[in-house]
């Protein structure tokens, strides 16, 4: 399991995100578009 992967595991378990690990590319912004999380 690659860093990038387990990364975007903590995000989602964190902030209770709906979503899978495979559904963000590791390009997408954290804030504003991509995962709109600009408000945690």
């Amino acid at each position: 399991m690659s860093i990038e992967h387990r990364i975007k595991q903590v995000i989602i378990r964190t902030l209770s995100l709906e979503v899978d690990a495979e559904e963000i590319d590791d390009e997408d912004e954290l804030f504003g578009g991509g995962l709109g999380i600009n408000s945690m």
